[in-house]
C-alpha cells in the first residue's frame, strides 16, 4: 500500500473493540495544528461503541485534486473526535487522522453541480469530501456538526490535558439550538435552521453574500454576513444608517430589508446577519453583457430609477453613490437601488454641509469634485446621467484616471463654465482653476455629447444633455426627467409616488460607542423579533462615522425574459408597473447575461477597477480644496478605494 504520509496500520478484531497499530506523521496532524509527534508506532485502541459514522466517501487530493474513494471513521479517541481515512472497509490501511478540534468548521457545498459535497476545514486548510448518495451525505454533515459542536466545548489546557468548559460556556462556544453553522468562502455562517442554504453569491471587504432557502415562506434570498460589524466604529455607523434606511424607505424600486437575524445576545452581538430581496444581477453586468440593451430597456430602466430618486429624495435622503453597480436587476427587468451606507440627508430649508468624499469618481457631480460642501439632490441627477450614458454606449462616459483627469473629461463634454456659472464654489484655488480652464478651453466643448450619442435616439440625448449640466440649478429635476418626452411611452404617474415622512438622520449627531451601535441594531432587528427584549440601556460616548453598503446579487441567471409594462400585475407596495405603448423587444436576444463581463473597448476596461460586482466598497474619495489643489498634486487620486470584484 502506499499513501501520501507512507503511513501503516494492522488490525485485529476482538469482540466489540478494534486494536490499530499505526505510525503517526505529518499529514494525521493535519489540521490540528500540533507537533508532529515522533514516528515511534503507537497502538490504538477504539471500540466499536466510540465510532461516530462510517463509511465510504470520495475524498479529493491537497495537491492534484484528484478524487479517490476512501472509508472513513470518525470516533471518540479519550475526550476528542477524530476522523480517520483508511483505503477500503475490509483492510482498514490508515492512510491519515486528523483530531477534531475547536477550530473546525464544515461547509455545505451544496449546489446543482455538487449536490452532496462537504468541506471540513481548519484556518487556511481544507478537506473536501464528496458522499455517495443524499443519505450518507446527510449522515456525514450531522456527524461531522455534532462533532464539531462537541469539540466546541473541550478547550486543552496548559498540561495538553481537556479541560470541559460549564454548561454555559459549552453553549456559547457551539451553535444554538435551532440554528445551524457552516463554512464559506472563509466566513462562518450561522443561521435559522429555517434557512436552508444555496450558494455564495458573494463576498468582499464588508461580508459575505449567500444566497437561502427560507422554508417559511418557500422564498430564496439573499442573507449578509457582516463578521466583527463593530470593530471599526465608522464602518458600524455606516451599518446602522443603512439598515434604517432600508427598513424606512419601502419603495418598490429601492431594496428593502426583510429580516435582521436575532443574535445570540446583546453583550456578544458582533455579526450581523441582513436578510433581502434576492435580485438576478446588477446593471453593470447586463451593460456589459453580450447583447447590447435596446432602447425600450434603457427607457425603462431609466424610468424606474427617476421614481426611486424620486421617493428617496422626498424623504429627504441623497443617495450619493448611484453607479450601475448599485442598481440591482431581476429576469423581469425590475430593478431596485442599494447602497445606501453614504446616504444623507438634505433639507429645503437649510443647506447642509455635506463631506465631498462621497460617490465613486466617475458617477461624482462636479460640483462635488470641485469642493463645494452645500449640494443637494442635484448630485443624483448627475450620476444618473452617466449612467444613461453608460448604458447607451457601453462604457462609462467619464472614466477619469484622477479627480484633474475627471474634470477634464467632463470639459471636452460640456465645455468650461464661465465666471457666473461657478457661483456656487467658495474654494479659491478651485475657482481659480476653473477660470484658467474657461481661458483655455472656452465655453465651447471639443468632444460633445450631440457627436459621442449621434445615433442614439434624439429625446434620449435631449434627456441626457438636461442631466450633464455642470451649473446644478440649471439641470434637469427628477420631476421634469419623468415628465420628459422620452420616456413619455413607458410613463405611468401612479408609480411616481412620494414618500409619507422623512428619514430621522438625528441618530447620527450622538457619539457612538460600541454598546450604542450594537443597541441601534438590536433595536432595529426587533421590528422582525418583537419577542426578544430589549437589551440594556446603554449611553452615548465618542466616535464620529461615515460610510457601508449593502448589494446581494447572483452571478448568473437565464436569460430575462420580455417584459411588457402595460400588463405588468401590482406590486406589493400597490403600485403598478409602468404601462407602455410598445411591448419590449425580445429580451432572450438583446440582453442575455453572462458570467463574463467584458466592457466593449479599452477605455471601458478600467470599469473593474471602479465597479464592485455584489458589492461592498468603502468610497473614500479626493476633491480640490485650497490644500491639495498645487503642481505636485493634482494628479494625484488619494484615498481612492480598494475594488474587489464578487
Amino acid at each position: 500500500m502506499s499513501s501520501q504520509d507512507g503511513s501503516r496500520a494492522s488490525e485485529e478484531k476482538t469482540g466489540d473493540a478494534i486494536y490499530v497499530t499505526k505510525n503517526r506523521s505529518l499529514f494525521s496532524m493535519w489540521l490540528h495544528g500540533k507537533t508532529v509527534p515522533s514516528r515511534a508506532p503507537a497502538a490504538v485502541i477504539f471500540r466499536s461503541a466510540d465510532v461516530i459514522q462510517e463509511g465510504y466517501l470520495f475524498k479529493q487530493g491537497l495537491r492534484l485534486k484528484r478524487w479517490t474513494r476512501r472509508y472513513f471513521i470518525l470516533r471518540l479517541e479519550e475526550r476528542h473526535m477524530t476522523l480517520g481515512y483508511y483505503t477500503s472497509k475490509d483492510s482498514l490501511t490508515l492512510c491519515s487522522e486528523t483530531p477534531i478540534g475547536p477550530g473546525h468548521l464544515l461547509g455545505h457545498v451544496n449546489t446543482t453541480k455538487f449536490p452532496r459535497r462537504l468541506e471540513l476545514r481548519c484556518g487556511t486548510k481544507v478537506m473536501v469530501l464528496e458522499a455517495e448518495d443524499q443519505k450518507s451525505y446527510d449522515g456525514w454533515k450531522n456527524a461531522l456538526q455534532e462533532a464539531i459542536r462537541w469539540n466546541h466545548a473541550m478547550v486543552p489546557s496548559k498540561d495538553g490535558s481537556f479541560v470541559t468548559y460549564g454548561k454555559q460556556a459549552s453553549e456559547d462556544l457551539t451553535t444554538r439550538a435551532g440554528t445551524q453553522c457552516f463554512m464559506t468562502s472563509n466566513t462562518r455562517f450561522e443561521i435559522p435552521s429555517s434557512f436552508e442554504y444555496v450558494k455564495t453569491i458573494g463576498s468582499g471587504a464588508y461580508g459575505v453574500v449567500i444566497s437561502a432557502a427560507d422554508s417559511t415562506t418557500g422564498r430564496i434570498v439573499a442573507v449578509k454576513n457582516i463578521q466583527r460589524a463593530f470593530d471599526d466604529l465608522t464602518d458600524a455607523k455606516r451599518i446602522v444608517r443603512e439598515i434604517k434606511l432600508m427598513r424606512h424607505l419601502n419603495h418598490k424600486c429601492v431594496l428593502g430589508v426583510e429580516d435582521i437575524f436575532e443574535p445570540m445576545a446583546l453583550a456578544k452581538f458582533e455579526d450581523v446577519y441582513i436578510v433581502s430581496q434576492l435580485m438576478a444581477t446588477d446593471l453593470h453586468r447586463v451593460i456589459y453583457s453580450r447583447h447590447a440593451l435596446s432602447d425600450e430597456h434603457i427607457a425603462f430602466f431609466m424610468y424606474q430609477m427617476l421614481c426611486a430618486m424620486k421617493y428617496v429624495h422626498s424623504a429627504n435622503v441623497i443617495h450619493r453613490d448611484l453607479k450601475p453597480s448599485n442598481v440591482l436587476v431581476n429576469a423581469n427587468c425590475e430593478l431596485k437601488i442599494c447602497d445606501f451606507g453614504l446616504a444623507r440627508g438634505v433639507f429645503p430649508e437649510e443647506e447642509l454641509e455635506l463631506t465631498e468624499y462621497v460617490v465613486t469618481r466617475w458617477y461624482r457631480a462636479p460640483e462635488i469634485m470641485l469642493g463645494c460642501m452645500k449640494y443637494k439632490s442635484e448630485v443624483d441627477v448627475w450620476s444618473l446621467g452617466c449612467i444613461l450614458a453608460e448604458m447607451m454606449s457601453r462604457k462609462p462616459l467619464f472614466p477619469g484616471q484622477d479627480y484633474i483627469d475627471q474634470l477634464h473629461l467632463i470639459m471636452n463634454a460640456l465645455g468650461a463654465p464661465n465666471e457666473q456659472e461657478l457661483y456656487f464654489l467658495t474654494n479659491a484655488r478651485a475657482r481659480k482653476f476653473m477660470n484658467a480652464e474657461f481661458q483655455k478651453r472656452g465655453p465651447n466643448p471639443t468632444k460633445p455629447l450631440a457627436h459621442m450619442f449621434a445615433d442614439s435616439p434624439p429625446d434620449a440625448l435631449d434627456l441626457l444633455q438636461k442631466m450633464l449640466v455642470i451649473d446644478p440649478k440649471k439641470r434637469i429635476s427628477v420631476d421634469d426627467a419623468l415628465a420628459h418626452p422620452y420616456l413619455a411611452s413607458i410613463r405611468n404617474v401612479e408609480d411616481e409616488i412620494t414618500a409619507t415622512s422623512s428619514f430621522d438622520f438625528g441618530f447620527e449627531n450622538e457619539k457612538l460607542t460600541k454598546p450604542v451601535l450594537q443597541k441601534l441594531i438590536w433595536d432595529e432587528m426587533r421590528h422582525f423579533h418583537p419577542e426578544v427584549g430589549d437589551g440594556p440601556s446603554v449611553s452615548a460616548k465618542s466616535d464620529e462615522a461615515d460610510n457601508h453598503s449593502f448589494a446581494a446579487t447572483e452571478a448568473s441567471i437565464t436569460p430575462m425574459t420580455p417584459v411588457n409594462p402595460a400588463t405588468a400585475e401590482q406590486d406589493n407596495t400597490g403600485s403598478s408597473k409602468a404601462t407602455a405603448s410598445t411591448t419590449l423587444t425580445d429580451v432572450k436576444e438583446s440582453m442575455a447575461i453572462t458570467e463574463e463581463v467584458k466592457p466593449k473597448d479599452d477605455a471601458a476596461s478600467n470599469i473593474d477597477k471602479e465597479e464592485s460586482i455584489n458589492n461592498d466598497q468603502k468610497v473614500v474619495t479626493t476633491s480640490i480644496d485650497s490644500n491639495k489643489l498645487t503642481d505636485a498634486q493634482t494628479r494625484q487620486e488619494a484615498g481612492e478605494p480598494a475594488r474587489e470584484v464578487a
